[in-house]
């Protein structure tokens, strides 16, 4: 099962790495609630499903879908708080992060997108040619 600790250890998420914050990026709420999307997108992809979160069989594609959303979410939110501003000759950019983030958060959902599709594929033949329930459909 992926926990919230699992997601800070992979995105190096941690209070003394962020220097500039001190604190941590995401709240364990949000987290959650990345992880929560990644499960019902994956659930609701044909062939449809009904994994559950703690018996989700694929934790390094959950990882990377659960982090591609935390990364979609820093984006928007550093978005809407930019402003570049100068004072006395120098030159400030506070929150100018979003481009970046957009564009971690894109790689990462194309890892996602790509090992969901090998995966569902996988799932849908041992559909078709008989199923041993280990996918829980």
């Amino acid at each position: 099962m992926l926990t919230i600790s699992d997601m800070r250890k992979f995105l190096k998420d941690k209070k003394e790495l962020n220097v500039l914050l001190d604190a941590v990026q995401f709240t364990d709420d949000d987290i959650d609630n990345a992880i929560d999307f990644v499960v019902a997108d994956f659930n609701e992809t044909p062939p449809f499903s009904a994994l559950s979160r703690g018996a989700f069989p694929f934790i390094n594609t959950l990882k990377l879908g659960a982090a591609a959303q935390l990364l979609y979410s820093a984006s928007n939110l550093d978005l809407r708080n930019e402003l570049q501003y100068s004072a006395g000759g120098l030159t400030v950019n506070d929150d100018g992060k979003s481009s970046q983030f957009l564009a971690l958060a894109t790689r990462y959902d194309e890892m996602y997108e790509s090992k969901k599709r090998v995966q569902k594929n996988a799932m849908n033949l041992d559909n078709g040619w008989g199923s041993s329930g280990y996918y829980g459909v």
